[in-house]
């Protein structure tokens, strides 16, 4: 129907898909933007087979957004989303969607058994019950496992702050900060201040110790999520990806230094951790600086389970096994790093886009022209705007190369 922009998701050929197409269980807990999850999404797929076209039937003035089953996944565990939707209504808004999101899980579109605990908990929960079923079935499994924390709205979740011992020292007298103003989640100002008299004032906890408990809660779910697999006997025949799919928020998270934050294409925006885990296979404690997206996963892990690409598929990225291993070939990592990348944000003001080629980076403006670029070989704090000291005929003769795949003999 009109303004359905994610009907055709259900069209592309998804990792899942891919894996469901040779058995194995295709599984997903956690976080769902994709699209098909908003309240009449829900009430149409719902409805009888029969009942789809009548005018009279609930949500039926258009055909629904396909939701994670029909985007390849057996089984799935999440929230609605959208408006009138608990997530947007009183979970985002009154701040308790870790502390009551456990009560609004659904599991293939219907209700599921409610687990008392935190989301992150929940998430976990549920995945290592669909992933028992499917060992239990012989039946090898994929599975995406995508937690809400740390995204806002931010909660502390108990039970972690004695791992933080400045967290503890604040509540001492001689080491708190007279008390100013300080925003809702600010970080200007800490949570323990002191009025005229000497008395200690708690103004709550700021968003950095808030963020801090949800990573912290989030990374003994994953311990329980691994205790599992070594628990099942499959820890050497899983591959494991954690990684994070954008930097921190302003006054939560770090960024070690790295410029910008959440919705910039600095690397504070869009550079992001990814540990591998795969044993026996990937040697403990290999390191790894070559460039790598997102879009190399599906590749990736298709290669570690020996399945071809759809024939359809036309993939973006390319398998890091051989990097993973160390069985790559010096072609290998120089196809990685001569690819051309690119990232676009019009969130923060006119549209910018991020060209990253040869381990450099060029910051296109809204009309396309280059206003920053850097080396981030030598620069990777993005300090040094190369533009500011380089004539625009050498740009344009890097931007000609980058076309041609031709940068072996370029410097600046």
């Amino acid at each position: 129907g009109k303004g359905n922009r994610d009907d055709w998701l259900a069209q592309v050929p998804t990792v899942a898909m891919a894996f469901r197409a040779h058995n194995y269980s295709t599984i997903h807990s956690g976080k769902w933007h994709l699209g098909g999850m908003r309240n009449d999404d829900l009430d149409m797929r719902l409805l009888p087979e029969a009942s789809s076209s009548s005018s009279s039937s609930k949500g039926s003035k258009r055909c629904p957004h396909p939701g994670p089953n029909q985007q390849g996944f057996d089984q799935y565990v999440s929230v609605l989303d959208g408006p009138g939707a608990p997530r947007q209504n009183y979970l985002q808004v009154e701040d308790k969607l870790y502390s009551h999101g456990c009560l609004h899980l659904l599991h293939n579109d219907r209700e599921v058994s409610s687990i008392k605990g935190f989301l992150s908990y929940c998430e976990v929960a549920h995945a290592m019950r669909m992933m028992n079923e499917s060992v239990a079935r012989n039946q090898p499994f994929y599975m995406h496992l995508w937690f809400h924390a740390p995204h806002g709205p931010w909660q502390e979740i108990p039970g972690y702050s004695h791992m933080y011992p400045d967290q503890q020292r604040q509540t001492q007298r001689e080491n708190v900060s007279v008390c100013g103003t300080r925003s809702r989640f600010g970080g200007s100002g800490g949570r323990f201040c002191k009025v005229r008299d000497g008395a200690i004032v708690d103004r709550g906890m700021t968003r950095f110790e808030m963020y801090r408990s949800m990573v912290t809660d989030m990374d003994r779910n994953i311990g329980l999520l691994l205790l599992n697999l070594k628990a099942l006997d499959i820890e050497q025949d899983t591959l494991v990806v954690f990684l994070s799919d954008n930097g921190p928020e302003d006054a939560a998270g770090t960024t070690a230094g790295l410029k910008g934050n959440k919705r910039f294409i600095y690397e504070g925006g869009i550079r992001v951790p990814a540990i591998f885990q795969w044993k026996g296979t990937i040697p403990k404690g290999r390191k790894l600086s070559m460039f790598a997206m997102a879009t190399d996963l599906y590749p990736t892990f298709l290669d570690a389970a020996n399945i071809q690409a759809p024939n359809h598929a036309a993939l973006d990225g390319m398998s890091l096994m051989p990097e993973l291993t160390g069985l790559g070939k010096k072609w290998h990592k120089k196809i990685l790093a001569e690819r051309v990348s690119l990232w676009h944000n019009d969130f923060e003001g006119p549209r910018k886009t991020a060209a990253w080629t040869f381990d450099y980076k060029i910051i296109l403006d809204e009309n396309e022209l280059p206003r920053e670029m850097f080396d981030m070989l030598r620069d990777p704090l993005e300090s040094t705007n190369l533009l500011d000291r380089i004539p625009s005929q050498v740009y344009l003769s890097f931007a000609k190369s980058a076309v041609q795949n031709d940068f072996s003999q370029f410097s600046l």
